[in-house]
């Protein structure tokens, strides 16, 4: 289920003991024909991310070792392809997220 409308909320956390990558997904069913609201509620939904990761919180989830130099990926899971204007938006993201270490994809989800 998505909570992309509440930042504070990881949708889903994706690590294996093997590897020191830890996705952390966002679930986007919306459909990008509000570019404006779309766009607002990711921007807030991946600062609140960046924050779940800075303040360290990744760290300490109960059941889960998650490696100290973790290599962070935020995946934004859509439902909907991404519209021109959109594609710049998250072009933008990917570069803001590269300086502060960690990787940006988005990923379509299958319908159905």
């Amino acid at each position: 289920m998505s909570n992309i409308g509440d930042p504070k909320i990881v949708d889903q956390i994706v690590s294996r003991p093997d590897s020191r990558i830890v996705r952390l997904i966002v679930i986007d069913p919306l459909s990008w024909s509000d570019f404006e609201r779309h766009s607002r509620l990711l921007q807030e939904k991946i600062n609140g991310y960046i924050a779940f990761v800075q303040s360290k919180q990744l760290y300490q989830i109960p059941g889960r070792r998650i490696p100290a130099s973790a290599e962070v990926h935020i995946v934004v899971r859509a439902l909907h392809a991404p519209s021109p204007a959109a594609e710049g938006f998250l072009g933008r993201v990917k570069a803001f997220l590269q300086t502060k270490g960690m990787a940006f994809k988005i990923e379509l989800a299958r319908k159905g």
